[in-house]
């Protein structure tokens, strides 16, 4: 992480490891430290500590501070301080503090915003992997291998545009039953009022044919 820092690029990559806290418990990183000489400089609370001081060999910091301060504090239950003889101290490496320092920054909402960008890469190499074997390559020698990522990602280009091409005709086939299922509702309707019509309306009245006699004195 440090060198991609160094180069100026911005590694979009969870904290792996580390055990699950509860997210109202305090870190390494809610305690003022120094990044270059990675001393204490005050607790959650604004305390300054008795003492902070670093192994140059180990690369750890030890803090103490005051037991009569931690005692009375309002945040004790949740401070990752541990009660020792000389008071509540706190032990931790500058890798510790940058780990505490990135966890806390995966939990905001920009830092997922940012994330769904590799998150649909990473699924992407996932389907190379399993359903092409791009995990492991059969081959030796910087040419064939070459040759054998690019077959592959053709193959998987050929497999995406079948999957498009049935989930288009899938589409096609649900607008086009949509659309004989409304003429089907709409012609069952048309007949339904035609019905209903015909019965409402009396049949046209027609005049009685002249008798006989009517017709011999005409």
């Amino acid at each position: 992480m440090l060198a991609a820092e160094a180069k100026g690029v911005d590694l979009q990559s969870p904290v792996g490891g580390g055990e699950v806290q509860n997210p109202q418990d305090l870190t390494v990183d809610d305690f003022v430290i120094d990044e270059q000489s990675e001393l204490v400089e005050r607790c959650p609370a604004g305390h300054v500590p008795a003492s902070s001081t670093q192994d140059s060999q180990t690369g750890t910091t030890v803090t103490v501070m005051p037991a009569e301060v931690c005692d009375g504090c309002e945040f004790r239950a949740m401070c990752p301080v541990v009660r020792r003889r000389r008071g509540y101290v706190l032990c931790h490496t500058a890798a510790q503090r940058r780990s505490a320092a990135r966890r806390a920054e995966q939990q905001t909402d920009a830092f997922r915003e940012s994330y769904r960008i590799r998150a649909g890469e990473e699924s992407l190499n996932s389907g190379l992997k399993r359903k092409t074997g791009m995990g492991r390559l059969r081959t030796r020698g910087l040419a064939r291998m070459r040759m054998g990522v690019l077959l592959r990602c053709a193959g998987w280009n050929v497999l995406q545009a079948v999957v498009a091409i049935k989930r288009r005709a899938r589409a096609a086939a649900a607008s086009l039953a949509a659309l004989l299922a409304a003429m089907k509702r709409c012609t069952a309707g048309m007949l339904v009022h035609t019905i209903a019509f015909r019965r409402s309306t009396p049949p046209p009245t027609r005049s009685a044919p002249p008798a006989p006699a009517e017709l011999a004195a005409a």
